[in-house]
């Protein structure tokens, strides 16, 4: 039976991720924001929540306002019910957004779900109509080293009490497009039940996402890399490089220059 992606998953979810220093990334985020602008978002949208781990962070570490929105119900349902919830809604990462932040995020490779370069300048679009005057845009992408080095033919099985869950992955370099085909035989009375779900995820070269941050509205204030928890800088000399040279790249953009 096939799954809308993220369904299923979500259940796994938090499993999956537990190997992800999300205090840290917290870290990185709210300190990106003070350095610019010497004082703390006063009001904070995360796109692509999940199940809330960043976003019930955040509400945990006194942000005053934390919206949160997700395309997955299953997500939705796990965020809500976890201490110190953020303001939950279900959305698309490119609907419309209808109020001002200081802080907009987009974490955890979920740009990689926009598989057009057509759907970035939208997105790019309704950040900057969106963001306060001192504002930032902080997303991250999964690279192609990511992909070839971790991803390129991976096969994972899980067998736990909930059922097996096989991820299998695969990266076409030709048209950087990774799928993650997710199955999951999950206990049904004496039986297993099959159910499978398929993500699709357009890997972007940074020097691409960079021209096209370029001609929108957005400023570009810093690509950076995390080694052990700690922000990197990435100067503008080796954005051609870092494709090859990171796993993960995080974007910095705001309104202005400063």
């Amino acid at each position: 039976m096939q799954k809308q992606a993220y369904s299923l998953f979500a259940r796994y979810y938090d499993e999956y991720m537990a190997h992800v220093e999300y205090d840290k990334w917290v870290d990185f985020i709210l300190g990106s924001y003070t350095r610019s602008y010497k004082k703390s978002p006063d009001t904070i949208l995360e796109l692509a929540c999940g199940t809330g781990n960043i976003a019930s962070r955040l509400v945990r570490r006194g942000c005053k306002k934390v919206d949160a929105t997700d395309i997955s119900d299953a997500m939705i349902d796990i965020a809500k019910a976890k201490p110190f919830p953020a303001n939950y809604q279900k959305a698309d990462m490119l609907t419309p957004i209808n109020n001002n932040y200081d802080l907009i995020i987009l974490l955890f490779d979920s740009l990689n779900y926009l598989l057009s370069t057509k759907d970035f300048s939208i997105l790019l679009k309704n950040i900057s109509e969106s963001l306060s005057s001192k504002g930032l845009f902080i997303f991250d992408i999964s690279t192609i080293r990511n992909c070839q080095e971790n991803f390129d033919g991976f096969i994972n099985i899980e067998d736990e009490e909930r059922g097996f869950v096989i991820h299998e992955s695969e990266f076409d370099h030709s048209k950087l497009m990774q799928t993650n085909n997710i199955t999951f035989f999950v206990p049904e009375g004496d039986l297993y039940k099959r159910y499978d779900e398929k993500h699709h995820q357009k890997i972007y070269r940074v020097t691409t996402l960079v021209e096209l941050i370029e001609v929108s509205a957005l400023k570009m204030k810093g690509i950076y890399y995390l080694t052990d928890g700690e922000p990197k800088f990435i100067p503008k000399t080796d954005y051609k490089y870092a494709d090859k040279l990171y796993n993960r790249v995080f974007f910095v953009l705001g309104l202005d220059n400063a």
